[in-house]
């Protein structure tokens, strides 16, 4: 996400491009058109993931293997694929006071 988000915000366009649907984007066959281009806030994105990875709606998965934490370290020498489920599309919130 850090990547996605990052490679973005260095010239934000109308089309963002990763696993997070940012708020007020609009799903679309090339990404999400994003209503009004702005830098997005990796954070932000990165909060959706996690809260999607708690209610179950996602699932990593190192060559077969659950990956639980997503603070895990994995080898990528010794790992032959990562791959996400998800069960639903994951869309990030502003965060309410």
């Amino acid at each position: 996400i850090d990547t996605e988000v990052a490679a973005y915000n260095q010239a934000p366009g109308i089309v963002y491009v990763g696993m997070v649907q940012p708020e007020d984007a609009i799903r679309h066959s090339d990404g999400f058109r994003m209503r009004t281009p702005r830098p997005l806030d990796g954070d932000q994105l990165f909060t959706a993931v996690e809260e999607a990875v708690s209610a179950g709606v996602v699932h990593f998965l190192a060559d077969e293997r659950a990956l639980d934490d997503l603070d895990a370290v994995i080898d990528l020498g010794m790992t032959e694929r990562i791959t996400t489920v998800m069960q639903r599309p994951i869309v990030a919130r502003a965060p309410t006071d």
